[in-house]
């Protein structure tokens, strides 16, 4: 559609800057779209690599080792995450840790 078009040329002037931190603008306004009582009910990032950090640095996280299987081919960001917040990552590959038990 035009308008979405000329909106999309629009913004490109502005593309080269990246969101606040804060998601101050967008929370807001989710949180007036969906009628909720506050923005404390929502979490706004910058991507799903941002969610996966948190979730790994987490105190509420359990802590010990973390396995991102079933397969060694997975997003390695959960892997990078995992290592960066200290804990030790477990082989997919591990016969200890598949899917249906030790073996």
């Amino acid at each position: 559609p035009a308008p979405a078009l000329a909106a999309a040329a629009a913004a490109l002037a502005h593309i080269h800057h990246y969101p606040p931190a804060d998601n101050a603008k967008p929370t807001a306004a989710l949180t007036q779209f969906m009628g909720l009582e506050s923005s404390d009910m929502l979490l706004v990032g910058n991507g799903a690599s941002e969610f996966i950090d948190l979730v790994m640095r987490a105190p509420a996280s359990p802590k010990g080792g973390f396995r991102a299987g079933p397969y060694a081919a997975a997003y390695m960001e959960y892997e990078r995450a995992a290592k960066a917040a200290g804990r030790e990552v477990l082989s997919p590959l591990d016969e200890r840790f598949a899917v249906d038990g030790p073996k």
